[in-house]
């Protein structure tokens, strides 16, 4: 069975009823507010692997959001927790590549600090 609302309408109608502004919910989503808001408006689609995440990240079945299916399938239960499990993964790594940037950025600055101490204290003694 299919209801007569789009994609966005969708999206936005999930995001909603989970208390997600629009920029918690990019954020979740490794998108941009302007991108979400224009999937909402229904001004562009979101790529294959973002509806996906999209479904994962709103706690909707993947064929609620594609089409606005109402039918309740057990398999596609089994489906979608092994979905939002595998982008949560995905984030996890994601967050954890960041990390790593975060922390070579740190040791690099103290480095540059240390440089800088080093030659204070040579214009000092």
């Amino acid at each position: 069975m299919q209801n007569d609302t789009t994609l966005g309408e969708r999206v936005s109608e999930a995001r909603e009823a989970l208390g997600l502004s629009l920029e918690e919910a990019a954020q979740r989503l490794a998108v941009k507010k302007a991108t979400l808001k224009s999937w909402e408006a229904g001004r562009t689609q979101p790529r294959p692997n973002k509806l996906q995440m999209l479904a994962g990240v709103l706690g909707v079945p993947f064929s609620w959001l594609l089409n606005g299916s109402d039918e309740h399938d057990p398999m596609s239960d089994d489906s979608s927790r092994l979905d939002q499990l595998e982008l949560k993964l995905t984030r996890v790594r994601q967050l954890q590549a960041e990390l790593g940037l975060l922390c070579d950025e740190i040791a690099h600055e103290l480095a540059e600090i240390r440089k800088v101490d080093e030659h204070l204290e040579e214009l000092v003694a």
